[in-house]
């Protein structure tokens, strides 16, 4: 991670945060069930997500080239953040809060599987950022579902709040470059 003081600092606040979280963590609470739902499912949500924004645009031809092509956009974002995000875990190989604190997380991770960046807020936040782009009346509810894909993830025990900030960096730099690229 990042060296120096800086990033002593940044994992100073994770320890905290993972301790403060980790004493409110409960699995049969409301926040709990919503948090195993979105960890696992917010792909998911996000893929629902786009097929409606497709149907909704089937009144015209043009209409349904744009969305076909903002979404295809947004999946090469996400899978492309997924590459870069997995090269970069596999150099840094953190452990994840729940292998380093021995606890079981709200679901189940393979416990080799590095922790930073994290690879869901980097998927959320790349699919979100072209689809605010592309679909801003649907911005909220996209960028929404991205925060709460991401703070579910350290809510469940599976991240700290450095590899989900991390993994949203990516992934939204890569979906500005790939608007940028296909402007």
């Amino acid at each position: 991670m990042v060296g120096g003081h800086f990033g002593k600092a940044v994992q100073a606040l994770d320890h905290r945060l993972e301790a403060y979280v980790g004493e409110r963590r409960r699995g049969n609470s409301v926040w709990g069930k919503l948090s195993i739902f979105f960890a696992r499912y917010g792909p998911i949500v996000f893929f629902a997500e786009m097929i409606g924004l497709c149907l909704l645009s089937l009144g015209s031809l043009g209409a349904i080239r744009y969305a076909l092509y903002a979404v295809l956009t947004a999946i090469l974002s996400a899978v492309s953040t997924k590459w870069l995000v997995d090269s970069i875990a596999a150099r840094i190989a953190r452990l994840r809060p729940f292998v380093r604190y021995r606890y079981a997380p709200l679901l189940f991770k393979d416990a080799s599987d590095p922790s930073f960046p994290s690879n869901h807020a980097g998927g959320a936040f790349a699919l979100a950022t072209v689809l605010v782009c592309r679909f801003p009346a649907f911005s909220a509810f996209t960028a929404s579902l991205a925060v709460v894909v991401a703070l579910s993830r350290l809510y469940a025990g599976l991240h700290y709040l450095s590899d989900l900030v991390s993994g949203a960096l990516l992934g939204t730099g890569v979906a500005v470059l790939y608007l940028w690229l296909f402007r």
